[in-house]
């Protein structure tokens, strides 16, 4: 199911804003904030009104872009949540 335009815009919002979290992802904070940035634009991008083709297509890959954003920020997510998880099995006697 396609999400409406405004939840997707909110999404992208809250995302950036974790995105800025100290310790998050294991990333630098210059990464960090360019991830975030690009998350701002991108919801930016996403909610505005298609004019003309060219603001047609615009849109359509800003669409692509946040889903693979969006995929790499959840594949990030879950591997570092599995680090700890295997620190501590090596730690384990």
């Amino acid at each position: 199911m396609i999400q409406p335009v405004d939840s997707l815009s909110d999404r992208l919002h809250h995302l950036a804003r974790r995105a800025m979290e100290d310790g998050l992802l294991n990333l630098t904070a210059d990464e960090r904030r360019d991830i975030a940035a690009e998350l701002y634009r991108l919801a930016d991008a996403v909610t505005l009104q298609p004019v003309t083709q060219g603001d047609i297509e615009a849109q359509g890959q800003a669409l692509r872009r946040v889903a693979w954003l969006t995929g790499w920020l959840e594949r990030a997510r879950q591997q570092s949540a599995q680090q700890p998880a295997q620190q501590r099995a090596k730690a384990a006697p």
